[in-house]
């Protein structure tokens, strides 16, 4: 016997309009390329790095972090920019993107007296985002996303970016016993450590 779930007694059509309406507010933004702001930077000294909290500036997405913040009491979109000296080129990079993007800005961490952090807030670039897996408390496999890479403004405007693939989890393969130690290909003639 079919099992028929029929709400038009339930909702109005204004009452699914308006739940169509909020439930678009939470889509989340596809892997790609955004012109977000720095809504918040912080210095992490002891680890070599600084924290920034992005969000999307322009489009269908903007403002979404924030709201996802508000609604969830997290911040889903940060940017970790280390200055150790093996990334060193990275850093000195994101600095002058900071300066390309935002005419008259100027952040130079490298002369006397270094910059200030804070001047970051509200300041624009580009950067490309995508999604890893990460496995969650309960041992289940979930989607979170990352920022890929950081790139000028007008490089995300004309789509001059990679969109990375969703970064898969290495699944660690349980083996019980010595079923899959020394397999050796039937095509193999000679033994390579014999």
């Amino acid at each position: 016997m079919a099992q028929i779930l029929d709400l038009t007694k339930t909702y109005s059509k204004t009452d699914i309009k308006k739940a169509k309406e909020e439930a678009a507010q939470y889509d989340e933004p596809a892997a790609g390329g955004y012109v977000c702001k720095i809504v918040d930077a912080e210095l992490r000294e002891d680890k070599q790095y600084v924290v920034l909290n992005l969000d999307i500036a322009e489009g269908k997405y903007e403002g979404y972090y924030q709201r996802l913040e508000d609604r969830a009491g997290f911040w889903g979109l940060k940017y970790y920019a280390s200055y150790k000296e093996t990334v060193l080129n990275k850093f000195i990079k994101l600095c002058a993107s900071f300066e390309t993007c935002n005419p008259g800005f100027a952040f130079d961490p490298f002369r006397k007296g270094g910059a200030d952090i804070d001047t970051l807030k509200g300041k624009t670039l580009g950067f490309v985002i995508g999604y890893e897996e990460y496995e969650k408390n309960d041992g289940s496999i979930g989607t979170r996303v990352r920022v890929s890479n950081f790139t000028e403004i007008k490089k995300i405007k004309a789509g001059k970016f990679k969109v990375p693939e969703l970064k898969k989890i290495m699944r660690q393969k349980h083996v019980t016993g010595d079923e899959d130690f020394m397999k050796i290909p039937d095509n193999m003639d000679e033994i390579p450590f014999a």
